[in-house]
């Protein structure tokens, strides 16, 4: 009966989950690895159904994903009561198997799905052991991760990618005190009480007979909430009588994060009354160290205070400094920066005995100095770019932060990630968005294991002066229309490419630029300042390094001022077919039709032509289209004589 009784109170406590979906967060940090959500936490229950989840997971920056394992839903009792003895070893309580009803709840889940086994489907050694999340104990701390979870089931396999996450998992804000505490030779009862954040639950950490050791156990609790508080009701059964016990509370969140922990509290198994111990514990960062601090009862009657630092919560503590018991605070100047820490303090009798320990405290070191900031030794252009040469000037720096302006801008712009250093000369090449001819103008950061810049370095500038020719890439066609000439060009597979000009050439040889730096997005052009007679229209297309191809103009179209009067189609419909955006329209009833124009409204007035297909078909596929994005637009029919109508109707139309 216990047994359920501890069981049902622990899933109690668990936090509810809500349905996955390809938006929602999946990743969640913990003190030692990190959980991933592989399925809904309630889904449909299909019995022969047993889908499997693909893991993979790259480092954040990283292009490829690697597979790490393939979790496998349970099909069998032997597997899943497998998964359950790998579950209740790494849940933030651990269990022990005879505690588990494992049987019962197999049982259930095969035969009534996940709403038979509602007082267990939330705890999640129960979500471990039925595939619904996954533990990854493998990757490396205070290090971004990103990950995608594949299902394969016999329906088309889905696919998510979850947020970016490292581990440990943040210090919870929970403020969780001690409120009051009944004593007996059987049974030690105490409340704690917490307002606004509540854990999932708290963790009961005990120790006997002043042995200095804190050890969790296994006591009976339970959460309620009344008014805006919630309350914590433990009770220790497994005490011996006339014992002197004290405790102290560590809450924890669904996934194990701490919490601070509440006061120690002292207690003895019988009726008797006990008094003193460390009280108000905390912790300080400053630019050189943590301080911890401390308020200990009575202290004429100590010798002195020994202060234990970990970067384990549980263990691996080791005394760091001993200081006079007369003393309420210690800074500790030998700890990294943004890594977290745990500390206790122990006083020690005139007799040099150790007495009870305090509660932990956690600290990370925050310091705010500015590192030295770096030296540019040398700027060099080349083919690839501009290189500088950096020195670093501060032992305590992470890496750099490289800033451009051109020389006629007042304000720097950063223009790559951190920089790993590698000892004091680094070598960076910058290749973003430069420009032949462009006078530039450098100063880099440092940047220091607390994540502080220091001042800029020293400036350096440079011209890039180095050309590379770039083939033509297509000749524009010109046709007609009513309004003036329409200039119409293909889109470019090239990514290098990141602009062009647009050029007009008369009958005698004059050169007019229409368009000086058009985006390469633009695919047509409306020339309607025209007068009567033969034009040709060029491109010249520019790099990201401003270096600019031939320009390619088109063959002499005749201008005529002819303009056809009638519109184009009137019954446009834009319609969703098999996961395909269609747009079809009622053909013109003339006989010299040639083919039709589609074409789309961006911003007021820009028009972007987005295809054309000939006079026997009146249907369109829209391509790349994304949700909720918003299309105008209206189709143009082209005569024999590559005369364009007026456009017809505009529709308007939202991507499903």
């Amino acid at each position: 009966m216990k047994k359920l009784i501890f069981v049902f109170a622990l899933c109690m406590v668990c936090l509810t989950q809500t349905g996955l979906t390809q938006n929602t967060v999946a990743a969640f940090a913990s003190q030692h690895g990190i959980y991933l959500k592989l399925e809904n936490d309630y889904p449909t229950f299909t019995p022969g159904v047993y889908p499997e989840y693909i893991i993979e997971r790259k480092k954040q920056g990283d292009k490829k994903f690697k597979q790490i394992a393939v979790v496998k839903v349970p099909n069998t009792y032997e597997m899943f009561v497998a998964n359950l003895q790998s579950a209740i070893e790494i849940t933030p309580e651990p269990l022990l198997m005879r505690q588990i009803a494992a049987e019962e709840i197999w049982k259930k889940y095969t035969t009534g799905g996940y709403e038979a086994i509602s007082a267990f489907s939330n705890a999640l050694f129960v979500q471990l052991a039925l595939g619904i999340k996954y533990y990854d104990a493998s990757p490396e701390p205070n290090v971004m991760y990103e990950y995608v979870i594949t299902k394969k089931a016999a329906a088309a396999p889905t696919t998510i990618y979850t947020n970016a996450i490292s581990y440990p998992g943040k210090m919870m804000d929970y403020q969780i005190k001690y409120i009051d505490k009944k004593e007996s030779g059987l049974n030690i009862k105490m409340t704690f009480a917490c307002k606004d954040e509540v854990p999932a639950l708290i963790r009961i950490y005990r120790e006997e007979q002043y042995s200095g050791k804190f050890i969790p156990i296994r006591a009976n609790r339970v959460k309620t909430t009344h008014n805006d508080s919630t309350y914590f009701y433990v009770s220790d059964t497994l005490v011996k009588p006339n014992t002197v016990y004290r405790y102290y509370a560590l809450p924890l969140d669904y996934y194990g994060n701490y919490g601070k922990p509440s006061d120690t509290i002292t207690a003895i198994s019988t009726a008797k009354q006990y008094i003193g111990n460390i009280r108000e514990m905390d912790v300080v960062s400053y630019n050189d160290g943590v301080a911890i601090k401390w308020d200990l009862q009575n202290a004429e009657n100590f010798s002195a205070i020994a202060i234990y630092r970990s970067s384990n919560y549980d263990s691996a503590f080791t005394k760091i400094a001993s200081v006079p018991a007369s003393d309420s605070q210690f800074v500790d100047r030998g700890i990294q920066p943004m890594l977290m820490y745990f500390y206790y303090v122990q006083p020690l009798s005139r007799t040099g005995t150790s007495l009870p320990a305090s509660a932990k405290v956690s600290a990370m070191f925050t310091p705010t100095l500015q590192p030295l900031a770096p030296s540019i030794t040398d700027i060099t252009s080349a083919e690839k770019g501009i290189t500088l040469n950096i020195i670093n000037n501060d032992p305590s720096t992470r890496g750099l932060r490289i800033y451009r302006k051109l020389k006629t801008d007042s304000l720097y712009q950063l223009v790559s990630e951190l920089v790993k250093i590698s000892g004091t000369n680094t070598v960076f090449t910058d290749t973003t968005g430069l420009q032949s001819g462009g006078y530039y103008t450098y100063a880099v950061k440092a940047e220091n294991t607390a994540y502080v810049l220091s001042k800029n370095s020293n400036e350096v500038s440079i011209r890039l002066t180095t050309t590379k020719s770039i083939p033509e890439m297509g000749i524009p066609s010109v046709t007609q229309v009513s309004k003036g000439l329409l200039v119409v060009w293909k889109p470019l597979s090239n990514t290098a490419i990141t602009g062009f000009k647009l050029f007009r050439k008369n009958e005698s040889g004059e050169v007019i630029c229409l368009e000086q730096n058009a985006p390469q997005q633009q695919l047509a052009y409306l020339d309607t300042v025209l007068t009567n007679g033969k034009y040709s229209y060029g491109i010249q297309y520019f790099d990201d390094m401003g270096n600019g191809s031939a320009i390619a103009y088109s063959d002499a179209v005749l201008y005529a001022g002819n303009r056809l009067s009638t519109k184009g189609p009137a019954n446009v419909i834009v319609n969703k077919l098999n996961e395909q955006t269609i747009i079809s329209w009622k053909p013109i009833n003339e006989s010299n039709i040639k083919g039709y124009r589609i074409y789309r409204i961006t911003g007021d007035t820009t028009t972007n032509l987005l295809g054309e297909v000939t006079a026997t078909n009146n249907q369109f596929t829209l391509q790349n289209t994304k949700p909720e994005e918003v299309y105008r637009i209206f189709i143009t029919y082209v005569t024999e004589g590559n005369l364009e109508s007026e456009p017809g109707k505009i529709v308007n139309y939202i991507v499903e």
